[in-house]
């Protein structure tokens, strides 16, 4: 199941908090987060199966704010609004136009629900080009029928 088909059914739970991490140390704090006392609503994560990204993935715990998604890069013209374990695909890329002085803002939303209308609306205002990445699956119309 794609991302494409996994939010929208999680979201309509009521109140549901629904994630797709980045990599494994992301995944591990988001798990922590979900259990945190203060979180009162249901929580999901979404995390594709295969290798992680990282050899030394056994960090401290780190809250990650509800909605709040991580600048990875900064830019100026350009924007990458990232979900899920294609943020690192999309990070890999960004440093090597970084090498060729091209800087892209490369947002890790990280975050289906609850959105961060600001940093949302602060992309929106200050770029020109703005692209998505995420894992979902392409459908023809008549397969969606």
């Amino acid at each position: 199941m794609g991302f494409f088909e996994y939010g929208p059914f999680m979201r309509n739970i009521p109140n549901m908090i629904v994630t797709a991490p980045m990599d494994e140390i992301e995944l591990r704090n988001l798990m922590y987060t979900a259990q945190l006392e203060k979180i009162k609503s249901p929580f999901s994560i979404r995390y594709p199966r295969g290798c992680g990204v990282f050899t030394d993935w056994k960090k401290p715990f780190q809250e990650i704010e509800s909605g709040k998604p991580g600048q990875i890069s900064e830019g100026n013209e350009l924007a990458i609004l990232s979900i899920g374990s294609p943020g690192n695909i999309v990070a890999s890329v960004v440093r090597k136009f970084i090498r060729e002085n091209m800087f892209i803002a490369h947002y890790d939303m990280r975050f289906v629900t609850p959105l961060d209308k600001n940093v949302l609306h602060s992309v929106f205002t200050n770029f020109t080009h703005i692209i998505t990445v995420e894992d979902g699956i392409l459908r023809e119309d008549s397969e969606a029928q």
